[in-house]
């Protein structure tokens, strides 16, 4: 999933590739130690990720409207991760499978809806080539 801009593609993927860690094991209760272990580091990779787009976002000529509506989408994903935390800590019955898939739907979705465009304006921005979306983004993204 390349976007041409080196440090969000090492973002991206590390975010990704943490995501995994609740695929592990799927049939754990969400409620058990080692899926609230796991899920405290995906949080904390998800919530850098945000910080490091939002970052970009503040450094990059986007229109007002993306920007504001790039960051609701990055809320969404903030009250996911607290529903999911809370629903942990409630016990509630749900399998860590569930959430995964729950998660990595709502990210790649993200990625396909704002960060292509975001890569473009920041690729364009910086010097890099403009055009469609980078190659094999949208075929991982949709996996």
């Amino acid at each position: 999933m390349r976007t041409g801009v080196p440090e969000l593609d090492e973002e991206r993927k590390m975010t990704m590739d943490l995501l995994e860690l609740l695929e592990v094991r799927p049939i754990y209760s969400i409620a058990s130690e080692t899926f609230m272990t796991r899920f405290a580091v995906v949080h904390a990779a998800v919530e850098k990720f945000i910080k490091f787009e939002e970052s970009l976002l503040h450094k990059q000529p986007v229109p007002d409207e993306i920007r504001r509506r790039h960051i609701a989408d990055h809320e969404k994903i903030r009250t996911k991760l607290h529903r999911i935390r809370a629903d942990a800590i409630n016990k509630k019955n749900q399998t860590a499978l569930d959430v995964y898939r729950s998660l990595r739907t709502e990210i790649r979705k993200h990625v396909l809806t704002f960060d292509v465009e975001m890569s473009k304006r920041v690729a364009s921005s910086s010097g890099h080539a403009r055009g469609a979306a980078p190659e094999g983004l949208v075929e991982r993204a949709s996996v």
